[in-house]
């Protein structure tokens, strides 16, 4: 494969062409959790590590970021001699400001940027615009970065200049507006980054390995949004003033999701878009993110020419341990990342511990793993979901005899439903992942087996773990809800439902979105009701609810009632209450997708005769990341 052929950046050398991405983390700087986290990842195989730290500090909060100072040199010191003992390289990525996304700033209260524009998350909030001392004071501290890292015997430093952050605000024609030396032209609005360059090649030589990140385009319309055109040009600029590499991302705050995207993105992305075409004007690697964790889709990258390499953070986060895989030709056992970004960038977005929805060691190396029990123990497992199998494949690594039982023909519980969607395919690699451990691991499993207080008893378990799952929420107090032209949004992703041409889904919650768009495709034409002002009223991360939202919005064939009450359910219509008035909405059939309630009976009939741990939906219907991290407890307290 090319991805683990060697490569070059400037005089640094690589083992392979996978590159740990800079994402925030929020751990303890470079304390005993981040030296864990980012040496589990070297010894994983990754060919370099690249940490992201701030140099903010004059103008902002640090926020989520890590800190480095003379006096955490040590760790950072450490840290590089123990991802260098596994043959890998260890970068910094610095970064100079966030300038216009943050909500508030620190010197002066409100975000900073190259003008007074509005800033990103309020448009009546208008940016402090830096002086030209402010400017030099940031350009010092990114220094002080700078020396500290060259002390620390760091391999590479990465400049973030990208997404509408700080330094592209300042390339940005739309958020820069300035009349002196930093703005107008392309080269004075490059300025900015260019005394940062200054700054590397000053302190550590021109040869040191400099990367540069940046969005060639926005790919957003309207005047001032970077067009590739421009960002061609940025390109040849940066390979001319002596950058080894560029690291290629797309995107800006205005459309955030692409520049991490969320499962619901499936081609390749606009990040190999504009590589693609980055790489033909200039003759220093390429670097290129966004969904490179999959193996066969990064290597068609590399292969196709696009990129030179792999920058790679969720997939490194899912499984630490892809590239030994590779190299081991275990492909197949490798843990898919998911796109969910709930257990990544949402949590750091929020000031929380990152960790991961499928690996709920990351981020936690040292704390949350599973060690081998000292008392092997009978576990009995009831429910195929993903919280009875990640605990069935965690119990059987801790050493416990493990059997589990699935009511229905197939592993996967809610999971199935959830990948039926053509832009959930990643989920179906994760219920195949599952699916494959059992089977290495030879755990038995029993299927079509409904599992009874009896049946359980008589199997004589030390434990049993209840994943039970959940149930659609059906109200009773609806009339008609009971009828033949009713049915679930679960039934209709099973496709274990007879559907006419006209639907109406009552919710436009995650599941009642997804229904719509896997529906229309095939012809259907979609009338959502949603009792709240809003669609997507739950908790959702804002770069997926952004996407879908796109997604809802292209779609002509869905409408969208949205502070709609279901009133009652009629043979060929809905009538809701909306406006304080009442509507007729005609239709075929009527998919209901309200919400989902715990199902759990076996947990009160248990207690008091055997050791009993619900994990999952069983206990609150939430996500795959909760019935996942509850499975891992469950195991590790036995």
């Amino acid at each position: 494969m090319k991805m683990l052929e060697k490569g070059k950046i400037g005089n640094l050398e690589l083992k392979n062409r996978i590159i740990l991405a800079p994402m925030g983390y929020h751990m303890d700087n470079f304390g005993p959790q981040a030296h864990d986290y980012f040496v589990a990842r070297a010894k994983g195989g990754a060919g370099l590590i690249i940490a992201p730290i701030g140099a903010n500090a004059p103008i902002e909060n640090p926020g989520m970021l890590a800190q480095f100072t003379e006096e955490n040199l040590h760790e950072v010191k450490r840290l590089v001699h123990d991802v260098h003992a596994y043959g890998a390289k260890f970068g910094l990525q610095i970064i100079p400001g966030f300038g216009r996304v943050l909500p508030f700033g620190k010197k002066h209260n409100v975000p900073v940027c190259a003008s007074p524009v509005p800033s990103f998350r309020d448009q009546n909030v208008i940016c402090y615009a830096l002086t030209i001392d402010e400017i030099k004071e940031t350009v010092e501290c990114f220094r002080e970065k700078t020396i500290l890292a060259k002390k620390a015997g760091v391999d590479a430093i990465e400049i973030h200049a990208y997404g509408g952050y700080l330094v592209d605000c300042f390339l940005s024609s739309l958020w820069n507006k300035r009349t002196d030396e930093y703005g107008g032209s392309l080269e004075n609005r490059a300025r900015f980054l260019f005394e940062l360059i200054d700054v590397v090649q000053n302190e550590c030589g021109k040869d040191y390995p400099l990367i540069v990140k940046f969005c060639p385009a926005h790919y957003m319309d309207g005047d001032g949004f970077r067009t590739i055109d421009e960002g061609l040009k940025i390109a040849k600029m940066l390979e001319k003033k002596g950058v080894h590499m560029l690291h290629v991302d797309a995107g800006c705050y205005e459309r955030w999701y692409l520049c991490m995207p969320p499962i619901y993105w499936q081609e390749q992305t606009l990040q190999v878009r504009s590589a693609e075409q980055v790489k033909k004007v200039v003759s220093i690697p390429v670097a290129v993110d966004g969904k490179m964790g999959h193996p066969e889709k990064g290597e068609a990258v590399l292969q196709q020419e696009k990129a030179d390499f792999l920058m790679i953070a969720r997939g490194l986060l899912a499984d630490p341990e892809m590239p030994n895989k590779l190299y081991e030709r275990r492909a197949d056992e490798i843990a898919p990342c998911i796109g969910c970004n709930e257990g990544c960038i949402a949590r750091v977005m929020e000031l929380k511990h990152l960790t991961c929805t499928v690996n709920p060691t990351a981020g936690r190396e040292s704390t949350f793993v599973i060690k081998k029990a000292e008392q092997s123990k009978k576990v009995l497992i009831i429910g195929g979901g993903p919280g009875g199998l990640s605990a069935a494949i965690d119990a059987k690594q801790a050493g416990h005899a493990v059997e589990l039982w699935e009511k229905t023909s197939r592993l996967g519980g809610l999971l199935i439903a959830a990948g039926r969607p053509y832009f959930k395919t990643e989920i179906n690699d994760l219920v195949s992942y599952y699916r494959l451990q059992l089977c290495k691991l030879g755990i038995k499993v029993k299927l079509c087996t409904e599992a009874t207080v009896e049946s359980i008893l008589a199997a004589n378990p030390d434990v049993v773990i209840l994943a039970t799952g959940s149930d659609p929420l059906k109200p009773k107090n609806i009339s008609g809800i009971n009828g033949d032209n009713v049915v679930t949004a679960i039934d209709v992703l099973l496709d274990q439902a007879t559907l006419g041409e006209n639907l109406v889904i009552v919710g436009a919650g995650l599941v009642g979105c997804e229904t719509a768009l896997h529906l229309t495709p095939r012809g259907k034409k979609i009338t959502l009701v949603e009792m709240q002002p809003t669609i997507l009223p739950e908790k959702i991360f804002v770069q997926n609810k952004t996407m879908l939202t796109s997604l809802l919005n292209k779609d002509s064939n869905i409408l969208i009632h949205t502070g709609a009450k279901l009133v009652r359910i009629e043979k060929d219509c809905v009538i809701i209450e909306k406006d304080r008035g009442t509507l007729s909405i005609p239709c075929d059939i009527v998919v209901l997708a309200m919400g989902l309630k715990a199902k759990n009976p076996l947990a009160s009939q248990l207690s008091g005769r055997l050791p009993v741990i619900s994990v999952g939906d069983c206990v609150i219907p939430r996500g795959i990341l909760e019935a996942v991290y509850e499975a891992r407890e469950a195991i590790i307290s036995l």
